[in-house]
């Protein structure tokens, strides 16, 4: 059990004169001491500690860089090759144009015929409409591009029948 403490009724002030009132003379507070302030080996201790973290934190970064090239150069080796550039494509166009007596006589020639010249086969009324859909007027180029990732080939097939099936600019 604590001790109990008793003050008397009648102590005596700071200047040694009796407090009248029956209270207690106030305590007097420790004075306050001010935070010491840190030596030099325990800054320096601090400052190692936290190179130590932030070389532990920086190689941890690098880890991770690491493997999301590695996760990136097999995703870009599984990635299955994409067909001919579209350079390839233009000189084969070229190539046919020239091959049925010039522009005069390519654009003469039916759609299909043109796509067959390619080496292509017919479009059919489908892929004609999704190929408007795609790369016509008003075209939602989103919906393009995300083909464009995903299914390369056939976005390579509609734009070739867009080229084939698109009005002529006069």
């Amino acid at each position: 059990m604590a001790e109990r403490i008793e003050l008397p009724l009648m102590p005596t002030g700071d200047d040694g004169q009796k407090n009248n009132s029956g209270t207690p003379a106030p305590i007097a507070a420790p004075a306050p001491t001010a935070p010491q302030e840190p030596t030099t080996t325990e800054l320096q201790a601090q400052i190692t500690a936290l190179r130590a973290q932030l070389s532990e934190s920086e190689s941890r970064r690098g880890e991770l860089e690491q493997t999301a090239r590695v996760k990136q150069a097999v995703q870009d080796a599984n990635r299955p090759a994409q067909p001919s550039s579209a350079a390839a494509d233009e000189i084969r166009r070229n190539a046919a144009i020239r091959a049925t007596g010039g522009n005069a006589r390519w654009y003469a020639l039916p759609a299909d015929e043109r796509l067959k010249a390619q080496g292509e086969a017919p479009a059919s009324a489908d892929e004609v409409e999704q190929a408007k859909k795609l790369f016509g007027p008003g075209a939602n180029s989103l919906e393009a591009t995300q083909l464009n990732r995903h299914n390369y080939g056939r976005y390579c097939r509609l734009k070739k029948v867009w080229n084939e099936y698109r009005p002529v600019r006069g």
